[in-house]
């Protein structure tokens, strides 16, 4: 079971780069379906290379055009540019100017056409440019492309983009909008800020609509890539949902033998949200107990299983009485003395399940 959801989510991020690898080719992405079977970086790598090498075919005539744009004054470049030369090369050209002289004309377009512009744009190659933009106009643009339904295109430039554009791009978004936009995100580390300054009822909307249309997988593989206290956000989230909520969840957690990424933010809750999470249907068996322990184990947090275990209510105890950390000498000796101020109530309930 943990093997099948494993190669779920690394099919979903082959499909993640095949999509882009398609937007770069003006492709549908049935049109790559032979590359569904390939590992995600070998995909990830192809695309970069196909985008150097479309990018260098032309790139001394991008070159000129750039030189020609920054010689004549700006009202007359980005008529040309709207006008004559279109979004698609204005963006090869743009990725060829100096950031300042790019800035400068692009306060110029109108927003609908530097939507168009994006489309074809490489984010590594604009990044410079991206980052002096206009708030108001780059969070004008995102709007555009959201309401398009270009998540590929946003996902791709969220890193690029300071926090508060960002928020204010996908403020009213749906909550499948904002899994599609973070799925595509070219670099995931960046979303570990905008979790945490999004409001925690938007975060708790967006898992519980993962949970309405099975995409569970998706948001768990985003989890683990967030840091520690991004995932305690969306953990404690997860913990105001219904039980019904929590439980899918779990089970995708168990599903994907993902306790490893999960722990780490569990162990930031407080202790009601602690209990509501660790006293659901999927964690009363003792199997998933024993998974629970290991990761636990493999991350070196006595202090942090501690905690689960006297979260436990009674008939999760019971569950626990037939789990190998109570049979196991070195176990319970590595979480009495990792318990830190609860080893004394460690003790006595390892003791007592004993």
């Amino acid at each position: 079971m943990a093997e099948d959801a494993r190669d779920a989510a690394t099919r979903l991020a082959t499909r993640i780069e095949i999509a882009k690898l398609a937007h770069e080719l003006d492709l549908g992405a049935d049109e790559l379906a032979f590359l569904e079977d390939r590992d995600p970086q070998l995909v990830r790598r192809l695309r970069q290379d196909v985008s150097a090498a479309l990018y260098a075919r032309h790139e001394t005539r991008f070159r000129r055009l750039a030189a020609l744009s920054a010689a004549v004054p700006v009202t007359i470049a980005v008529k040309a540019a709207q006008l004559a030369v279109g979004p698609v090369v204005s963006a090869r050209i743009a990725a060829s100017m100096p950031p300042d002289e790019a800035v400068r004309m692009a306060g110029r377009f109108s927003p609908d056409f530097l939507a168009d512009l994006t489309l074809s744009l490489d984010p590594t190659r604009v990044e410079a440019i991206i980052r002096e933009l206009d708030h108001d106009l780059v969070t004008k643009v995102g709007r555009l492309l959201l309401a398009r339904g270009e998540h590929l295109v946003l996902g791709r430039f969220v890193s690029l983009v300071d926090t508060a554009p960002a928020l204010a791009v996908v403020d009213g978004a749906s909550p499948g909008d904002l899994l599609q936009v973070a799925l595509y995100a070219e670099d995931r580390s960046a979303l570990s800020v905008l979790v945490l300054a999004l409001p925690v009822e938007v975060v708790a909307a967006t898992i519980d609509d993962s949970h309405a249309t099975g995409t569970q997988t998706d948001a768990l593989t985003l989890l683990t890539s967030l840091d520690d206290p991004a995932r305690t956000r969306v953990i404690a989230a997860l913990a105001t949902l219904p039980a019904d909520r929590q439980d899918g969840f779990l089970r995708a957690v168990v599903a994907m033998a993902a306790w490893p990424e999960v722990l780490p933010g569990v162990g930031g809750l407080d202790d009601e949200a602690l209990g509501v999470l660790a006293n659901g249907p999927t964690t009363a068996d003792a199997a998933v107990l024993d998974e629970v322990v290991a990761a636990a184990r493999a991350l070196d947090r006595p202090d942090l299983l501690a905690r689960l275990l006297l979260a436990l209510d009674a008939p999760h105890r019971e569950q626990l009485a037939r789990a190998r950390v109570v049979r196991d000498a070195d176990l319970v000796a590595w979480v009495r003395d990792g318990a830190g101020d609860d080893a004394v109530r460690v003790d006595a309930l390892l003791a007592d399940l004993a």
